[in-house]
């Protein structure tokens, strides 16, 4: 049974693009939207150096190559979020390019089957107009104000919190952080939102 995107458990990720533990921890996660990926939705979210002031854009910690990676990927969770899994991961593919212009397009090519004309042109015109530094100091401020501070930091369903520790072990976990322990989480909150119901496709419950 199909389950609409609305009902589906939130992995909210807050993460910097360019940054090596977010490549990590993105990792982990296609390996958990891989088993569960039918009843889980990814939301991303950035890291930023934002300023309340209007007219002052976003600082990235690994300089504006890095915002423009972000803003690239928060267009096509504006305009095409049915491409954006597979958008980020074809960024992942090659780390030292994410932020530049052609593997961007390369990317939105890449996904062409999941987006529209419409959604592909709503997404290049965001990669280089003012809704694309919108979108980012909007992600930023959140972000901040939710008090995130590490990438990457996962929530599943706004809680399970667990923020990796640069290359160490994670931090502030509430829950395990192998793939199984989050896809046991996914299923576990699934189950709960729907009344008790153990979701088909999930491993035997815990």
């Amino acid at each position: 049974m199909k389950v609409s995107n609305a009902s589906r458990v939130p992995i909210d990720l807050f993460v910097m693009s360019r940054c090596p533990d977010a490549l990590d921890c993105e990792n982990r996660m296609d390996e958990v939207l891989k088993a569960v990926g039918s009843i889980a939705t990814v939301h991303m979210h950035y890291i930023a150096n934002v300023s309340d002031e209007p007219g002052v854009p976003p600082v990235c910690k690994h300089g504006p190559i890095e915002c423009a990676g972000n803003v690239q990927q928060l267009c096509v969770q504006m305009h095409a979020p049915a491409a954006l899994w597979p958008f980020v991961r074809c960024q992942d593919a090659s780390p030292q390019d994410i932020g530049e212009p052609p593997l961007a397009k390369k990317c939105l090519d890449e996904v062409a089957a999941l987006v529209s004309d419409k959604e592909s042109y709503n997404c290049m015109s965001c990669f280089k107009d003012g809704e694309g530094a919108s979108l980012l100091a909007a992600s930023g401020r959140k972000t901040r104000d939710l008090g995130v501070r590490w990438s990457c930091t996962v929530w599943v369903a706004g809680s399970d919190k667990c923020a990796d520790a640069s290359g160490g072990p994670w931090r502030t976990c509430e829950s395990g952080t192998s793939t199984e322990d989050y896809v046991a989480t996914v299923c576990t909150r699934a189950a709960e939102a729907s009344g008790g119901r153990w979701p088909a496709g999930c491993p035997p419950k815990p």
